[in-house]
């Protein structure tokens, strides 16, 4: 897992430019709530804790004329919001280009609203609301962003200790079948809070199952390669290093919760076991 990028520009501005190209049924709707609207970003940009344990949107109890109109600033781009969403990912670094932050595993083609824009339509394109996420997390995590007043999902723009290593695999071989189990954590440098979130994160997407899946139906694939270098007069010295080399560019890449990563870890780990299958 690694961090996105926040552009930084100026949301509120953003919001009024997006205003002002709106068709004018929408424009006499939006102007009258700009006001509003920049207290609503100060709130999320400066003091996301309280939002957090905030009933609901100031704009709840609004005409849903207006709560529409916000919501169609997302889904009616104008040119500025069509120009932001098409340079986005020129932003982010390879592996957020590559995979969803959320789960690591697929491309992610979509923008995900972390505060969801049916509760909080004010935020649809404040755009450090907006993450990109594949089309299953997208769907997994829906409107869902909190819990008991704290977040359900880590926040790739500011939860900044996805450096800090906290998932880790177990090899284990039952019958003379390598299976993979992963788990989370807590390294020092992660606070129980922080842990916590990271906990809510992978439950509620479930990933640790996510993670075994996959990484098992990789590993007869990989432990027959493996054997084949055996067989081919391979010391396990060398094989050890070929598989730290791709675990290290992994980790590089992608970080070192990396869930791909560990297999190669796991394997290097135990190449006595997998020279006796």
């Amino acid at each position: 897992m690694v961090n996105c990028n926040y552009i930084h520009l100026d949301e509120y501005q953003f919001f009024r430019i997006v205003v002002s190209e709106k068709k004018h049924k929408s424009r006499i709707i939006l102007q009258p709530i700009c006001q509003r609207i920049e207290q609503a970003y100060l709130t999320y940009l400066n003091d996301f804790d309280s939002l957090c344990g905030q009933p609901e949107s100031h704009f709840a109890t609004d005409d849903q004329n207006i709560r529409t109109a916000l919501q169609k600033c997302y889904s009616s781009s104008t040119n500025s919001f069509t120009q932001f969403r098409a340079n986005y990912y020129n932003h982010q670094p390879p592996a957020v280009r590559d995979l969803c932050p959320y789960c690591m595993i697929d491309t992610p083609y979509t923008l995900d609203h972390y505060v969801g824009q049916t509760e909080f339509p004010e935020y649809s394109i404040l755009t450090k609301n907006l993450l990109p996420c594949c089309f299953k997390c997208n769907q997994q995590k829906n409107e869902t962003w909190r819990s008991n007043n704290v977040k359900t999902f880590l926040n790739f723009y500011d939860d900044r200790f996805l450096q800090y290593p906290f998932l880790i695999a177990d090899m284990q071989f039952i019958r003379n079948i390598a299976i993979l189990s992963f788990t989370l954590i807590q390294p020092a440098e992660i606070n129980n809070l922080q842990f916590a979130l990271i906990n809510r994160h992978f439950s509620a997407l479930g990933l640790l199952e996510k993670y075994n899946k996959k990484s098992n139906n990789r590993l007869s694939s990989e432990i027959k390669t493996i054997q084949y270098m055996m067989g081919d007069g391979w010391i396990d010295a060398d094989i050890r290093a070929q598989l730290l080399a791709r675990y290290n560019g992994f980790s590089i890449q992608y970080g070192p919760n990396y869930w791909e990563c560990h297999i190669y870890k796991a394997l290097a780990d135990h190449l006595t076991e997998i020279r006796l299958l």
